[in-house]
């Protein structure tokens, strides 16, 4: 397994993980109302999260087994100063 940050090579992988995964996701994933997104909104949401985690706002993860994404995690300045959640 390999924890690390998305690449824009990542969004056909997203894309296609959370369309199979939305119901299972929705009840604790507010975001998951307004799936399925278009491929190019998730392309531009991976180049925001870059934007931010390069300006150390917020760390959103792809986790992979041989390149497969299995699943995902974030890291968010939402808990005070120097906190992350």
């Amino acid at each position: 397994m390999v924890v690390r940050r998305y690449a824009s090579t990542n969004a056909t992988q997203l894309q296609q993980a959370i369309i199979e995964s939305v119901q299972h996701l929705a009840p604790w994933m507010p975001w998951a109302a307004l799936e399925p997104l278009k491929l190019s909104d998730r392309e531009e949401l991976i180049a925001k999260w870059a934007e931010q985690w390069d300006r150390g706002e917020a760390f959103m993860f792809g986790v992979f087994r041989d390149e497969v994404l299995v699943g995902g995690c974030g890291l968010n300045k939402r808990v005070g100063a120097h906190g992350l959640d």
